[in-house]
């Protein structure tokens, strides 16, 4: 790659995917910072929009994983 947002960093890139769910929940602000705080070049997340249209940064689609409630994100308020 020789131009954009990384064009002057050494490959591999190292990203944090959802931050660093091994040390915080994922998706987090901690998990974020805890990212940054080990050198990552980037974060990956997902975001869904909520019925009454907030953006919400969350992996699944539906909540039941991390919540242990059952629901769709897109049908949440």
């Amino acid at each position: 790659m020789t131009n954009g947002f990384f064009a002057n960093k050494n490959w591999p890139l190292v990203l944090g995917h959802r931050g660093v769910p091994l040390a915080h929940q994922e998706n987090t602000l901690a998990g974020f910072r805890k990212a940054i705080e080990l050198g990552v070049d980037g974060i990956e997340l997902d975001v869904f929009k909520t019925r009454d249209d907030r953006i919400v940064v969350f992996h699944d689609e539906q909540t039941e994983r991390l919540t242990g409630v059952a629901g769709l994100i897109t049908e949440m308020t």
